[in-house]
């Protein structure tokens, strides 16, 4: 768990402070890593809210495997917190 959380801060900071330094696919990638260790952590919301912005940002690049399946991450945590939207 301690190794989870030292992982998180390294890349919140990696991500908050140095994105001017990354290209937008591996800025994708930070905030998938991200979403990862808080998914492991069991902390669905904030898991979600860093999946979101990886996939807007794999969408920008047009890596639309990745941001594909981070959208499908998206739904099926909106599920697990009956997050749901109605389309119109």
């Amino acid at each position: 768990m301690a190794s989870h959380l030292l992982a998180f801060f390294h890349l919140k900071i990696t991500v908050d402070q140095c994105s001017f330094l990354c290209d937008s696919v591996s800025f994708s990638c930070s905030y998938q890593e991200i979403a990862e260790i808080y998914e492991k952590e069991e902390e669905i919301a904030e898991s979600m809210e860093f999946y979101e912005k990886a996939a807007e940002l794999y969408e920008g690049e047009e890596a639309t495997s990745q941001g594909n399946q981070c959208k499908l991450k998206v739904a099926q945590f909106a599920g697990v917190l009956e997050q749901y939207v109605m389309l119109s």
